[in-house]
C-alpha cells in the first residue's frame, strides 16, 4: 500500500509472519482496522530448508479462513517421527494427524497474499528501530519526513528480530541455558547410508538432530547443541547447501505488553524448534492479542487490566510449553 499522507489506524502491526498475519485478520473480523508494515519480500527460492509444523496449524489457519497457506508451502506430509527408541504415530485414538513439511518462504508469502485478498493495509518497508516513536496516547511510525502512521496500540509481531526489545528496552528471562540451532539441506545419497530417510528425532551426545524429507535429492537437517562451534563435521560430510545458524535459548520478554505495545509470537517468547509449535502458538498468540487491543478500545479505562490478562494468558501458556519441552527432554536424556 503506498501511503500519500500521514493516516490513523486502530492499530499497527510491525511483522506479516503468522503471529502479524493472525493479528491483523482477527483484527479485521473484530472491527478493527489495522495496518501491518513487513520487510519487503524477495523472490521465495525453490530448495530451502523445510520447517516441520505441528498438525494444529492446519485448524487454526481454517479457523482464520486462509486454510489455502498451508496447501501452497506444503513440500510433503508426515504421520509419525522416528526416534532412536522407535517410531511415534502423531494420531491419537480419536484424530487422524498429518504433520506438514512447509516452505517458510513459501508460506509466508502466501499469508501476505491473504492480506492483500482482504484488503488489509500493507506497507512494506525496512523498517528502522528509531522510526518508531512511542508516547503515553499512541505509537507513530515515521515513513519518511512528512508522512506518518499512527494508532493507540502497536502489535509486535517481529518474531526472532524483537523490534521492541531496541525500543522498548523490555528485559528477557530465559529458560534454559545457551542453545544453538543449525539447519541446512543433506545429501540424499550421502546420508542414506547412515540415516532412515524420514522424519527423524535423533538424541546425540549433547542435543539432538531432527531430519525431514525435502525432494528427491536432499533433506533438511536442524541439529541442535548447547556448544556454539558449528557441526562441521556433519555438515563436510553430508552438506549440500549454505547453513543457517540459530540462537534458540529459550526465553520471553516481561512484561509483554509495554506503553501502547503489545507483543505476540517469537517476538513475545520463544523455544527451540523442538517445541513443534513456533508456528502454531504464533497464531494463536495474534488472535488472543488482537482481542486484547479490542478491550482496550472499547473501554480505555480498563487498558492496564486487559494488558495484565493478556501478559498473563501468554506466560502461562509459555511456561506450560516449558514444563512439556523439560519433560520430553528428560525422557529423551537430554538437558537443556
Amino acid at each position: 500500500m503506498e501511503i500519500q499522507e500521514s493516516k490513523r489506524f486502530d492499530v499497527l502491526i510491525i511483522g506479516a509472519g503468522p503471529a502479524g498475519t493472525a493479528a491483523a485478520i482477527a483484527c479485521t473480523h473484530l472491527g478493527l482496522s489495522p495496518a501491518v508494515v513487513t520487510k519487503p519480500y524477495g523472490d521465495p527460492k525453490s530448495v530451502v530448508p523445510v520447517q516441520s509444523v505441528h498438525p494444529g496449524v492446519v485448524s487454526m489457519l481454517s479457523r482464520l479462513g486462509i486454510e489455502e497457506v498451508i496447501t501452497k508451502s506444503s513440500q510433503g506430509t508426515f504421520t509419525g517421527i522416528t526416534t532412536n527408541d522407535g517410531y511415534n504415530r502423531l494420531s491419537t485414538e480419536t484424530e487422524e494427524w498429518d504433520g506438514h513439511h512447509i516452505n517458510r518462504e513459501l508460506f509466508d508469502r502466501a499469508l501476505l497474499e491473504q492480506l492483500h485478498a482482504l484488503e488489509i493495509p500493507i506497507i512494506e518497508t525496512a523498517l528502522k528501530a528509531d522510526q518508531i516513536n512511542h508516547s503515553d496516547t499512541e505509537v507513530r511510525i515515521q515513513l519518511d519526513p512528512v508522512r506518518n502512521i499512527s494508532a493507540p496500540f502497536m502489535i509486535d509481531a517481529t518474531g526472532y528480530h524483537r523490534m521492541s526489545k531496541r525500543t522498548l528496552h523490555l528485559r528477557e528471562k530465559f529458560y534454559s541455558s545457551p542453545l544453538q540451532c543449525w539447519t541446512g539441506l543433506a545429501s540424499k545419497s550421502k546420508l542414506k547410508s547412515h540415516y532412515e530417510l524420514t522424519t527423524s528425532f535423533l538424541k546425540q551426545k549433547d542435543g539432538w538432530l531432527w531430519l525431514a524429507p525435502h525432494d528427491d535429492e536432499h533433506v533438511t537437517w536442524t541439529k541442535l547443541s548447547q556448544q556454539k562451534q558449528r557441526p562441521d563435521a556433519f555438515i563436510e560430510q553430508y552438506q549440500a547447501h549454505t547453513v543457517q545458524a540459530y540462537n534458540v535459548r529459550w526465553r520471553a520478554f516481561r512484561p509483554v505488553c509495554h506503553g501502547r505495545a503489545l507483543l505476540c509470537g517469537d517476538a513475545a517468547g520463544s523455544l527451540d524448534p523442538a517445541a513443534g509449535q513456533g508456528i502454531l502458538n504464533a497464531l494463536k498468540s495474534g488472535i488472543v492479542v488482537a482481542n486484547c487491543v479490542l478491550d482496550c478500545l472499547n473501554d480505555t479505562r480498563m487498558k492496564e487490566i486487559y494488558f495484565v490478562h493478556y501478559d498473563q494468558w501468554f506466560i502461562e501458556n509459555f511456561e506450560d510449553k516449558v514444563a512439556q519441552l523439560n519433560e520430553y527432554y528428560k525422557l529423551q536424556n537430554l538437558e537443556v
